[in-house]
């Protein structure tokens, strides 16, 4: 079993491992909207999150992030946790 310090740390590594930060250019590039509304607030909280995580198909394919499904159902309980601070 792991703990949810190592858990935090094998997402970050991965995370670490696949993007990479241009120092020369600091500065993110101008987005065009493509629609004026916009989101201000997003209310949600760790169950809702849990439950939607637990609703993932493991048998379907990562996304962009390449994060299995089986991974995010697997560590839910663990991810979704909001900080005390």
């Amino acid at each position: 079993m792991y703990t949810d310090e190592q858990k935090a740390n094998a997402l970050n590594d991965f995370f670490i491992s696949v993007s990479t930060i241009n120092e020369n250019e600091p500065v993110l590039p101008n987005i065009n909207l493509k629609t004026n509304s916009s989101l201000s607030d997003i209310d949600s909280n760790e169950s809702e999150i849990t439950d939607i995580l637990k609703t993932l198909d493991s048998n379907k394919a990562t996304g962009p992030d390449e994060i299995s499904h089986k991974m995010l159902k697997g560590t839910s309980s663990s991810i979704c946790k909001r900080s005390l601070n």
